[in-house]
């Protein structure tokens, strides 16, 4: 006799009470921020991402995962945004002939850092002298210049090997379109960390596989 798992309807029951069971814990952070736990909460919160980011994703490391999820799933447009500082921060901690022309080829096009956040095509339009190999790798990395990177490293990473981070990451001097850039903080990472768990339910429930893949 078929377990209830092995049937589609007990499979689907089971692909809901595990997507109901990791929003209750998500939504625990909340709570958690809301006595005064900010620093566990933005831990947990940024864990449950990287989690969700490792299930849908198996060909990248834990910071690409994480961008990654953020940007397609998260629908905060302006996490997908490239801020020049973070993305030369970010080549010149690479080694390679690579990384150096491309770091030179960004300095050549933005003497100083834009206080608009940039499209992916707004970075590479003025570089269009770089050779095609150079392009291709730079256009690879340029995920390491999002907003959704620097929520990784300010806000995610030093929660977990720092021992806390701060309670926001502000951009007073930077603009989207002419607009303020909102603020990346605990709210901002519930949010995401809500809809990504969404989607991933909702994409295994039409699959009827986990995250859409087994």
């Amino acid at each position: 006799m078929a377990t209830r798992y092995e049937t589609p309807e007990g499979k689907r029951r089971f692909i809901e009470a595990f997507f109901d069971d990791l929003q209750s814990r998500i939504n625990f952070t909340r709570e958690l921020h809301k006595t005064g736990h900010r620093d566990e909460a933005v831990l947990l919160c940024g864990c449950y991402i990287d989690g969700l980011g490792n299930y849908l994703y198996s060909d990248s490391g834990t910071h690409e995962k994480f961008v990654r999820v953020v940007c397609e799933y998260g629908d905060a447009e302006f996490l997908t945004r490239i801020h020049i500082r973070q993305l030369r921060e970010s080549l010149d901690k690479m080694s390679g002939k690579k990384a150096v022309a491309a770091l030179r080829a960004l300095d050549t096009a933005f003497p100083e850092v834009p206080n608009e956040l940039l499209t992916e095509a707004q970075v590479l339009d003025p570089l269009k002298e770089m050779d095609d190999e150079t392009r291709m790798w730079l256009t690879e990395q340029l995920w390491r210049g999002t907003l959704a990177s620097v929520a990784y490293t300010r806000l995610r990473s030093p929660s977990v090997h720092e021992l806390g981070a701060p309670g926001g990451i502000a951009f007073d001097d930077s603009r989207i379109d002419g607009d303020p850039v909102p603020t990346i903080d605990f709210d901002l990472l519930y949010s995401i960390a809500c809809r990504v768990n969404a989607a991933a339910r909702d994409m295994s429930l039409e699959t009827e596989q986990f995250f859409g893949r087994w």
